[in-house]
Parts: C-alpha cells; structure tokens; sequence
C-alpha cells in the first residue's frame, strides 16, 4: 500500500478510494478481509481500518498462478483539509486438519503490524495541473508495476485509465 508514488494529495472535486493490496504472491489463497471500518471525526480526521491477511498453510490446495489480492474502499469525495489512514493488520495461516474442516492460526507478532498515511485535500486551483498522471496498477513496491502516461498525445485521461486497466486485466488472465 505504502508507494513513493502513491497519490496523497488530491483536490475537493476528486472522488477517493483507498486501495489495499497485498502484493504479488505465487499462488492463490491469499486474502485480504477488511474486519472493520471507521470514520473518526478528529482533528485531523482517521480513517480506521481493521484487517485480517490470510495466507495458505503448507498441504492447503490453491491455484497456481501469479495472484494479487486487493480490496478497492470507495470513499467519495473530501472537503479540504488533513486525514490520517490507519490500516492495523492480523495474519493468520488457513489450514486443513486432518477430517478436512478448515481452522485459521492467528501469526503473532512482537509489535503491532500498522500501516499508516496521510492524505490531503486541497483546493483545485491551490493544485497544479499536469499533463501527465500515474496509474497504479498494483499495490506492491516494484517500480516496473507503475505505468506514467503522457496526456500530450491527445488521449484523455479516462482513456489512458482505461488502457492501463485492460493491461492489467490481461496480466492477470
């Protein structure tokens, strides 16, 4: 989640969603549940998550291919101002025992596992406009899975997001 090129800032006229991925993994069966979610009204204001990662246990049946779990949080859009994103993470492993019935082992940690950012919300003429903007297609730190488009070829910026949508598809398939 936590990008040098992830986009934390943004204007009062653009809609916000969160994106949370666990990265590329080599197999299926990992997840991501998002167990709660909160709306704190502070100064500044916290966007709580509670998460729960699950990965297979050695044995468990899964796909294999290249997998990318991730979850898109749809938040609308933000008056100005500061907001804190605080995403607490449990792991578990999923296992099967030996009758066949799926139990999950809580991974304990010796600290807290947190991610946190910050986002900000600006005013559209306090933003300078670009010509150009980042896709990204993917929630891990590999720089080769962010995709910068020139928009001074003459495609819009939907179109682009688009095109870089269905190459990602593609990827997956």
């Amino acid at each position: 989640m936590l990008l040098e090129s992830e986009k934390t800032q943004a204007t009062d006229q653009d809609f916000i969603s969160i994106l949370l991925s666990r990265g590329d993994k080599p197999t299926g069966g990992y997840t991501i549940q998002i167990e709660n979610f909160a709306w704190l009204e502070s100064y500044p204001v916290k966007f709580l998550f509670q998460v729960n990662f699950t990965d297979p246990g050695e044995g468990v049946m899964v796909t294999e291919t290249l997998t990318n779990t991730l979850v898109l949080v749809p938040i609308g859009k933000l008056i100005t101002g500061e907001y804190k994103i605080e995403i607490p993470i449990v792991q578990y492993i999923h296992d099967i025992d030996e009758e066949g019935n799926p139990y999950y082992t809580q991974i304990l940690t010796f600290a807290p596992v947190i991610w946190k950012e910050t986002l900000t919300i600006i005013k559209p003429e306090d933003s300078t406009p670009s010509r150009s903007f980042e896709v990204i297609l993917n929630g891990n730190e590999a720089p080769d899975l962010t995709i910068h488009v020139d928009l001074t070829n003459g495609l819009t910026e939907d179109e682009s997001k688009k095109i870089a949508e269905a190459a990602f598809i593609r990827t997956l398939e």
